[in-house]
């Protein structure tokens, strides 16, 4: 409750195979929105794992999205303007949106290429922007801080990267108040990392925190 009291919880899953989530958003009815892996065993096979539950944590349904890669990872999740879904992770080492109906049912994805280099990417958080479209955060091969925006069907508009390639991705994304994004991470030196872009994905600012062990920025909101 408000100060902070256990009312319930809930566990998903079969117990013998690898699962985790990675987002969870309260949904337009009152309840729960959450996507990560599945990993359906004894075949290693990670789906990205899609689960609605009601009010209390009860589970309504689930879905999972496969394109026969061993890879496929669900990060992060929210519903949509319709009532549906929009999803983003990432399946063979490229960025994935994903975009379903109510019942989870898909709609349409979009594998998103964020670079014309060899290496890891992949989407860490998406936000629906005031166009009807996706701002997408994530990694962009050889490891540089990426950010994607779509249309409303995924299509790639734009795309921008930042700082050197490190290895380290850009983990959260918030469209702000006046059309531009706001977006976290870390730098190569272990710093939280902040960043303020124009609505083209254009650099305004950046300013870091931290001392002298490892930190990192996961969630970022104006």
């Amino acid at each position: 409750n408000n100060d902070g009291t256990l009312q319930w919880d809930q566990l998903f899953g079969m117990g013998n195979n690898y699962e985790r989530f990675e987002s969870v958003e309260e949904t337009n009815d009152g309840g729960y929105i959450l996507c990560g892996v599945k990993d359906y065993y004894p075949v290693t096979d990670w789906d990205v794992w899609l689960v609605k539950t009601d009010i209390n944590g009860n589970q309504e349904w689930e879905q999972h999205f496969d394109l026969n890669n061993t890879n496929d990872e669900g990060r992060s999740v929210q519903q949509t303007d319709d009532g549906g879904y929009i999803i983003t992770g990432k399946t063979d080492n490229k960025i994935w949106l994903i975009k379903t109906g109510g019942n989870g049912n898909q709609q349409w994805n979009q594998i998103l290429d964020s670079t014309t280099t060899n290496g890891s990417q992949g989407g860490y958080s998406l936000e629906q922007t005031s166009d009807g479209g996706y701002i997408i955060v994530g990694i962009s091969g050889p490891g540089y801080p990426c950010l994607i925006k779509t249309d409303g069907n995924g299509n790639q508009q734009w795309t921008q990267t930042f700082g050197n390639p490190s290895e380290n991705p850009g983990r959260s994304v918030q469209q702000t108040n006046d059309g531009g994004y706001i977006l976290t991470g870390d730098t190569e030196n272990e710093d939280i990392w902040l960043i303020k872009t124009d609505g083209n994905g254009n650099q305004q600012w950046d300013q870091t925190f931290g001392g002298i062990d490892d930190d990192c920025g996961h969630s970022v909101q104006q």
